[in-house]
């Protein structure tokens, strides 16, 4: 839309330009790295693809061709499978290129961003508690229950939220149950205008045993990301001490 991609389903919302050009580039022309021969659908992934990608070309007289790419399953190689249509008897192996740039997530990764322009009022919440942060005047901050903390390292922290990326999207749609066990609720407030917020709601780690980021969502966007974890870990280290 006016040279801007966008995600229409199933969620609506602004996508990764670098990650939709990538594999819009990729499958508008494909290249095989090897042709083979169409043996059992299901051995070679067929019967339930890894990924079918519908390519729109738009043509001279205003009307769209359709590309349909299927992938299946992988060879020894870890190559995928692919051929085009569900009727095709050509079969291709496909670089790894193909199934990163589909298995990647799609959607803008600093929409998780707390953006701190104009940013007033900034509260933590963890379970009955919240924490509440005012911007007293220029690059200086004040608890509202007057107690102390390091301004420093509410400062790295505000710096850390606004140029933080999520590392992928786990869902889209209703929240992954460990979302339930949420760690903490970022409230931003900008400028004098009450209406004007962005919430970002914490929940656990996306894999118990792993440093891979934690689950958190952004008000109003129905989709899960997976957030740094040395940001999230940052933010509670600094919650603990006041």
């Amino acid at each position: 839309i006016d040279g801007v991609w966008k995600i229409s389903s199933p969620i609506k919302a602004e996508a990764d330009m670098t990650a939709v050009r990538k594999l819009a580039e990729l499958t508008s022309s494909v290249k095989a790295e090897r042709f083979v021969s169409l043996s059992a659908l299901k051995e070679q992934g067929f019967d339930r693809p890894f990924a079918t990608v519908k390519t729109y070309f738009a043509k001279d007289d205003d009307t769209e061709a359709v590309s349909v790419l299927e992938i299946g399953a992988a060879d020894a190689e870890g190559l995928r499978y692919a051929r085009f249509s569900a009727d095709d008897k050509t079969v291709f192996v496909l670089s790894d290129a193909y199934e990163y740039a589909i298995d990647r997530p799609l959607i803008a990764r600093d929409l998780v961003q707390i953006d701190d322009t104009e940013l007033s009022e900034l509260t933590f919440k963890t379970g009955t508690e919240s924490r509440v942060f005012k911007k007293a005047e220029v690059d200086n901050w004040k608890a509202e229950s007057k107690s102390s903390f390091d301004v420093d390292t509410l400062k790295r922290i505000i710096s850390d939220l606004s140029s933080m990326k999520a590392t992928g999207a786990e869902s889209t749609g209703k929240a992954d149950t460990k979302f339930n066990a949420s760690s903490f609720v970022v409230i931003a407030k900008y400028g004098s205008d009450e209406s004007k917020t962005k919430t970002l709601s914490v929940g656990a780690k996306k894999d118990a045993e792993s440093p891979t980021g934690y689950l958190a969502k952004v008000e109003g966007l129905d989709v899960t990301f997976v957030i740094p974890a040395r940001i999230v870990e940052d933010i509670l280290k600094f919650l603990e001490t006041l």
